[in-house]
């Protein structure tokens, strides 16, 4: 098997220091992107059928790998709700065709003799093998460096037939065991070692298949899960069951250890027996614990005492040695003393992803177990009221104050397909008063539009750069190995791949061919009936026009988007969602739970994802390849689970090390603060950075400070719309303390006014007394533009600050060509973090940020609950003609209304 296994990693190979995904890992071709909402709905269905098929039988060389070695994990259950997906759909023979590199070791026949063994499909899951092809000519160039063996490929056809499929899915399951996996996140265990977790990520997907398979008349494709099957994955791989657990584990525990087994009316039994002899252990540990708290107190101040009488003895010269020396043991004996008692009192918080993927799978367990009707299930009815109660309140929550998790790398994909399932497989028609079938159905529908929509304000054509949080070593990782937009490896923007179905975002990928890892996050979408709101699909389609947005979590973000660009800003950092705590005391938070900020960035519409001669337009993939304003970095270990109990919030003013090397040698991460200077394209801060690529596009203006650009006939984006920019920077002055290597602000606006004729039939720009045709001449229209930015602001804008000024202004006054006055301080949040970086508008102060509601803008707009001040609970997204409001005010009847 090592043969067949031994397919090597472009990250592994010696002449790559990263883990970019590999451009041949591009395969999927999901067809031209579309333009309206209307094109992208009725396309939807086919996009999401290609990626079905990709990973359904695609995937047979990683998913036999992971099945010799008996793993039980995402990647491998993955492929299996793929598979169950496919074949839900009747669609017959599954036909994919992959390439893997010539210079990677395989073995045609180990592969096909351990694919009957394993499966006992009598037929070969290759029907057709090419060798030595070409990679296309974008892989060409990105790896122009690989040997050329490695940019050789072998093309594989896999053709798998239902009846192999089924045999496949069911020989899979019934072999797969938990092997002491817990549930939730890997925790200590008793102080001393950890357990190994993340289990809830393989009951969430299991929760997935057992649903899609439950009704074989419903499913075109026949029973699909042998009873044998379901019976294993409810008795033995469902581990939970009953009312919520706590959010958080004592540190004297081993996390989440559940392990509530068996059939209905074992678990019935065992509950019973439960109730019957132990109920009142929870009673007692409520008061008990109370008691703990007050002997420590007691404890501590005994130390105290007697460590004063030691000392007060010591200088009395009586019995010195004698009392310090008891004392000694006294302390240590209280120390540990102390220990003892605080351990199970200390609690880990479990992390919301988790949280989400626990009970909403205990939620369908209660259901299933219910159905079953055994003797005593009014217990587990009573238990499912209280998950239904915690669900509810969690999910208002969520839509009130956004997720703690928010926008989350590589978290989020957990969080919503937990969802997914809370919003696909809750029956609504059943409702009582146990089961609040139709309330948790609109619930995850609502956080769904929500999520669904914020990807669509905050991303230009799919390509998204927002803070987050969790991991903040993504932000190193992201930089280093150099990852695309659209790359879909480990910590990238989920919500890319889940979305690529339903909003079509091809056109910037490379032939317009997803990665591996997108379509598998598209097929999560694939398997369900949810679909975006027709508001969501016309923002994320670019229908609306031009919109300012502002979203308040536990950070912040402010995007401006204009038809040729998006400006989007990444805010500043946020604490930990996760402290230790010692009951209401926070004992300290975990440094790789911070909220991340990003740089604000300028984001251009329809650039490519290649020049005509093949090489790459940074603008469209990458982020560090954007105009953009990075602000200060702050910088923190970067050793995973490291701790910050005592918080830093030093910074240091110099960019991180960026020189390629392995992983495991990064040692620092960061964050890149105070970027909240935004209005309608115009953007200030400290640290501007033009990328090499478009340095040859910005034309300077004398000896000013001011540079421009014109994205007509800039060779670094040759699709672009048509925009120019305005850009002024000067060095830091000597003594602002504030400041790293520049400051200064950029705006970017349209190239072409609304400014037409009567008739329509022919538009002009329109900078000052200047006009000229749009189509005739571009030129003149850009020198208007420059001319008039200049006219009206000054050479220099703002004169240096005099010599010894101990902290002087980054500050100012710009008056735009589209005729704002923007007063604006580059400095602002860092010198006061309740301060965007506009300060004005037109002489209109704009709002601090403590003011900002969870949204505002153009797009999507919160608003206080009538009944409770305290509660942003009714939300309204706005689309081109359409729109829906969200009301969660009432916990028990969240409604969602499309109109």
């Amino acid at each position: 098997m090592a043969v067949l296994l031994g397919i090597a990693l472009a990250a592994a190979s010696p002449w790559s220091w990263c883990a970019q995904t590999s451009i041949i890992d591009y395969q999927v071709d999901l067809g031209p992107p579309p333009t309206t909402v209307a094109d992208a709905l009725n396309s939807r269905v086919a996009r999401e059928h290609i990626a079905l098929q990709a990973i359904a039988c695609g995937q047979e060389i990683g998913f036999l790998r992971d099945v010799l070695k008996g793993d039980n994990g995402e990647d491998l259950v993955k492929v299996l709700v793929a598979k169950v997906g496919w074949l839900r759909q009747g669609e017959g023979r599954c036909i994919a065709h992959v390439a893997i590199r010539m210079s990677d070791a395989f073995d045609r026949k180990a592969l096909e003799a351990s694919f009957a063994e394993r499966y006992g499909c009598s037929a070969s899951p290759i029907t057709e093998e090419k060798l030595d092809q070409p990679i296309s000519d974008i892989a060409e160039v990105e790896e122009a460096s690989a040997p050329l063996a490695a940019r050789r490929l072998r093309t594989l056809t896999f053709e798998i037939d239902d009846a192999c499929m089924k045999q496949q899915v069911n020989k899979v399951i019934v072999a797969l065991q938990r092997n002491d996996r817990v549930l939730g996140t890997a925790e200590p265990c008793h102080v001393v070692g950890t357990v190994k977790g993340d289990w809830d990520v393989t009951v969430r997907d299991l929760v997935r298949i057992y649903y899609l398979s439950k009704d074989p008349a419903a499913v075109a494709g026949g029973k699909i899960l042998d009873d044998a099957t379901r019976e294993h994955i409810f008795n033995d791989l469902f581990n939970l069951s009953g009312a919520p657990w706590p959010d958080s584990y004592p540190l004297s525990g081993c996390g989440n250890t559940e392990d509530d087994g068996g059939s209905p009316q074992d678990r019935a039994d065992e509950r019973s027996w439960a109730e019957d002899n132990f109920e009142w252990l929870g009673d007692l540990w409520d008061t008990f614990k109370w008691f703990l708290i007050f002997l420590v107190i007691l404890l501590v101040i005994v130390l105290a005492v007697a460590l004063a009488l030691a000392i007060l003895f010591y200088l009395l010269g009586a019995g010195a040695a004698f009392s310090l020396a008891a004392v000694a043991v006294a302390a240590l004996g209280t120390l540990v003393i102390v220990a003892g008692i605080l351990a199970p009192l200390i609690r880990i918080p479990e992390t919301e992803n988790h949280l989400l993927m626990i009970n909403t799978s205990r939620y369908f367990v209660n259901e299933i177990l219910i159905d079953a009707n055994p003797t005593d299930v009014e217990f587990f009815v009573d238990d499912q009221k209280k998950v239904v109660d915690w669900l509810l309140k969690y999910l208002q929550r969520i839509v009130t104050h956004d997720f703690d998790e928010y926008n989350a790398r590589p978290y989020q994909r957990y969080s919503i397909v937990a969802l997914l399932n809370l919003r696909d497989f809750t029956r609504c028609s059943r409702v009582s008063a146990a089961t609040q079938g139709c309330a948790l159905k609109a619930a995850a529908t609502i956080v769904l539009d929500l999520a669904t929509a914020k990807f669509a304000l905050a991303s230009n054509e799919g390509r998204r750069s927002v803070p987050f949080r969790r991991l903040m070593s993504v932000v190193i990782d992201d930089v280093m190995d150099s990852h695309r937009f659209t790359d879909a490896s480990a910590a990238s923007d989920f919500m890319f791949g889940f979305t690529l179905g339903y909003f079509g975002h091809t056109s910037q990928l490379p032939d317009r061919k997803a990665e591996n890892g997108a379509v598998v996050e598209m097929m999560y979408a694939a398997t369900s009936t949810y679909i975006p709101p027709p508001a969501v699909m016309s923002i994320a389609l670019g229908e609306v026009g031009p919109y300012e947005q502002t979203i308040r979590h536990g950070g912040y973000e402010m995007f401006s988007r204009s038809p040729s660009f998006l400006v989007s800003a990444g805010g500043v950092r946020t604490p930990s969602a996760t402290p230790l705590k010692l009951g209401p005391f926070s004992l300290g938070e975990r440094c790789i739970d911070r909220g991340t900020a990003l740089p604000t960035v300028l984001i251009p519409s329809g650039a490519a994802y290649r020049v005509p001669d093949g090489t790459r337009t940074g603008a469209a993939v990458v982020r560090e390849d954007l105009l953009r304003i990075v602000g200060f970095y702050f910088h923190y270990g970067n050793t995973d689970g490291s701790q910050c109990l005592v918080p830093s919030d030093s910074h240091e003013n110099a960019p991180p090390s960026l020189t390629p090397r392995p992983k495991d040698e990064r040692d620092r991460t960061w964050s890149q603060d105070y970027n909240l200077c935004v209005y309608k394209g115009f953007a200030c801060g400290t640290n501007i950075v033009v990328p090499p690529g478009l340095e040859a596009c910005f034309t300077p203006a004398d000896s000013t400070p001011w540079r421009f650009l014109t994205s007509v006939g800039c060779q670094a984006m040759p699709n672009a719309k048509p925009f120019f920019v305005a850009m002024f920077s000067k060095p830091c002055p000597s003594k602002a303390d504030n400041c790293l290597t520049n400051w200064g602000f950029f705006e970017a606006v349209e190239a072409s006014k609304a400014d037409c004729d009567p008739a329509g039939s022919l538009c002009f720009h329109s900078w000052g007394a200047v006009k000229a045709p749009f189509i005739g001449d571009v030129a003149a229209a850009y020198a208007a533009f420059q001319a008039k930015v200049r006219a009206t602001n000054g050479e220099t804008e703002l004169p240096d600050p005099p010599s010894g000024v101990d902290d002087p202004a980054l500050a100012g006054r710009y008056f735009s060509p589209t005729g704002h006055s923007v007063e604006f301080d580059a400095a602002a949040t860092m010198n006061d973090k309740n301060k965007p970086g506009v300060g004005s508008v037109d002489n209109i102060a704009k709002p601090n940020l403590g003011a900002w509601p969870l949204a505002s803008g153009t797009l999507i707009n919160s608003s206080k609950c009538p009944s409770n001040d305290d509660l942003a609970g009714k939300i309204e997204i706005s689309g081109k003609n359409n729109g829906v409001t969200i009301d969660f005010c009432d916990i028990v009847k969240p409604m969602r209304t499309l109109h």
